[in-house]
């Protein structure tokens, strides 16, 4: 089957899939392979197949907010702060061409209808969410963008606070899946070189209104999670919406190069979709700043680091990265951005990158998480090549016991990548003389790891005995 026809299959819950595909269409203005070696046995190994590593990445470390508020006009960022309470949340008015009455007019599709029919407002958003989740089903997520906003609406009126925070929960839930899907639609269909396949399921090639759609379902979501009273559940809620924002800017890079075969290089991408991924991840950063907790703050931080390096989108990952306060978490971030520079080609950036992790662990406080970050460090430099770099990290470490192990992680991956003679070279050169014994047993027990998975390799070929 033609990779064009796939889609994505979410729940219709229980309403069924007869919303009418024949109703008019809504229109609006809108890294290399992984190293062998063995890893330092002090933290994880980033992406190092034989990795020993122990220890675990830093965990999310308490801190002090950013001090920042919400920037919205007329909505009260956080509980306590005063201020006007938000414009209650309209329905777009979008005006289907040959009609002049509002939303859907004279071709409302008879599912919105009939849940427009229901008299409990809290009932009636449960409808509307689920019409809108099954418009992803169908391919149609321009009839549940309505259908979302319609819902946001009502489910603000659930008298019941417990209801109301999952019904509010709910609705931005499935507004984060319709913005995703709008710019899966925008990826799927630049993919499509000119004269390419016809496609075998319906979708909207205005490129402009998919992407207007999406930023008006990310902002709602985002605005209406204020409305949630409980602190955890509207704190976690953010940081799904900044991810999501994170994500759907990346699948606007990296999926129409997966579909034909290349590397992700925004560049390339028309204008109007660059400069909305670029805007996208923007706006991702100052929703992550309004997060009240640090954790989910720092947490958002890194999944736009993350999302944004792994499109190439380096210049927005360091912005990401660099506003987060808390060194531990900063220095993952950061990590993050080394690696797929160093996947992308970009070793000079890499290089700089890589300094950073260096000074931001050099700022944690406590000995423990210090020297557990070392290992993660290190064990990033070995897994993609970069042995002088993990050598000279090891004076990070405060515990004299750690260096030595990290040394011989470095002698046995360079023996596994066959690089004896410039591993001979430092051992010689530069660890003390009680230490080189144990680098050279290390760099042959690479040696003979390397020939013995090339043994297994030639053994396994076709016509063998």
């Amino acid at each position: 089957m033609n990779h064009f026809s796939t889609r994505r299959t979410l729940p219709a819950l229980g309403l069924g899939l007869t919303i009418l595909l024949s109703s008019t269409p809504l229109t609006v203005a809108q890294g290399p392979a992984s190293g062998s070696g063995t890893g330092t046995g002090t933290g994880r190994s980033a992406g190092s197949a034989g990795s020993t590593g122990t220890g675990t990445e830093s965990g999310a470390g308490l801190g002090t907010t950013s001090g920042t508020a919400r920037s919205v006009p007329g909505v009260d960022p956080l509980p306590g702060r005063g201020g006007p309470r938000p414009e209650p949340l309209l329905v777009p008015r979008v005006v289907i061409p040959g009609t002049v009455e509002g939303v859907f007019g004279k071709d409302e599709p008879p599912l919105v209808r009939e849940a427009m029919a229901i008299s409990d407002p809290g009932e009636r958003s449960l409808a509307l969410v689920r019409i809108a989740r099954t418009s992803i089903f169908l391919s149609r997520p321009d009839l549940g963008h309505f259908a979302i906003f319609q819902a946001a609406k009502d489910s603000t009126l659930e008298p019941i606070a417990t209801l109301r925070d999952q019904r509010l929960v709910n609705v931005i839930l499935a507004a984060l899946n319709l913005a995703e899907e709008h710019m899966r639609e925008v990826a799927i269909f630049q993919s499509i070189p000119e004269g390419g396949p016809v496609l075998s399921a319906p979708i909207n090639t205005d490129r402009k209104s998919n992407l207007e759609r999406g930023r008006q379902e990310w902002q709602l979501a985002y605005e209406l999670s204020f409305e949630v009273k409980n602190r955890s559940a509207r704190t976690e809620t953010l940081y799904r919406v900044v991810e999501s924002e994170s994500l759907g800017s990346s699948s606007l890079v990296r999926e129409p190069f997966r579909m034909t075969g290349g590397r992700p290089d925004p560049a390339k991408l028309p204008p109007i979709t660059r400069e909305f991924s670029d805007e996208l991840l923007a706006t991702a950063i100052r929703h992550a700043l309004t997060i009240e907790r640090p954790i989910w703050r720092d947490r958002a931080l890194v999944a736009i680091g993350s999302n944004a390096a792994s499109s190439a989108q380096f210049t927005r990952a360091i912005e990401s990265a660099r506003a987060i306060p808390q060194p531990e978490i900063r220095a993952d971030a950061l990590l993050k951005i080394a690696e797929n520079q160093v996947i992308f080609g970009r070793q000079n950036d890499a290089t700089r990158s890589y300094a950073e992790v260096a000074s931001a662990i050099s700022e944690v406080p406590n000995t423990d998480p210090r020297e557990t970050l070392v290992g993660v460090l290190i064990d990033s430099l070995i897994a993609f090549g970069r042995f002088e770099d993990a050598r000279a990290s090891t004076v990070l470490y405060s515990n004299p016991a750690n260096p030595p192990i990290a040394l011989s992680a470095v002698a046995e991956s360079q023996g596994r990548r066959n690089l004896a003679i410039s591993a001979r070279k430092w051992i010689d050169a530069e660890p003390s003389p009680d230490l080189r014994s144990l680098l050279y047993r290390k760099l042959n027990d690479g040696l003979l790891a390397a020939i013995e998975q090339r043994r297994s390799a030639e053994l396994s070929r076709p016509g063998n005995p």
